[in-house]
Order: C-alpha cells, then structure tokens, then sequence
C-alpha cells in the first residue's frame, strides 16, 4: 500500500487533470484540414469580383463573411467549415 499526503494526492489530481485536457485539445484538433495541392480559383476570383461590384449596388455589407467562406473553401477544401464547426461546438 502506498501512502501519500493530502498534497501529494493534489499534486497528483492536478497532473492527472492537466493530462486530460491536454488530451481534449489534442482530439480536437485530431484531422486539422490540411491545404489542397490545387486550388481552383476561379469561384474565389468571381467571389472578390462580385464583392467589388456590389459596392456600386448595397455597400457591400453581405459579402464579407462570404468571401472568407469561398477563400477557405478554395484552400482547404469544401469540409473545411464541418471541422471548423466541431470546433466552435
């Protein structure tokens, strides 16, 4: 039987809970899209295309959000943002 003090025990809770959120963070990164060899850019030209015409139209104020979704799309591919939501969840 091994006998430890109240700190010891401690010390050892509080390493055991360090190695379990350790090991949480890791997980959740587990399958990190990687970027593809190719990108296609036509959509992502037609996207920042559309966001400069649409000054002339509404300001603009919708197309932010969308040009970063087609950029990392383009990038990483189109299951980038399942990860990205695994993430966030």
């Amino acid at each position: 039987m091994i006998n430890l003090t109240d700190e010891e025990l401690k010390e050892q809770l509080n390493e055991l809970n360090q190695e379990v959120e350790r090991r949480k963070i890791v997980k959740k990164l587990a399958n990190k899209p990687k970027q593809v060899e190719v990108i296609n850019t036509d959509i992502l030209r037609e996207t920042c295309q559309h966001y400069l015409d649409g000054f002339e139209v509404n300001g603009n104020e919708n197309y932010n959000g969308w040009v970063v979704e087609v950029a990392m799309e383009a990038i990483f591919g189109k299951d980038v943002y399942n990860w990205i939501n695994k993430q966030l969840s």
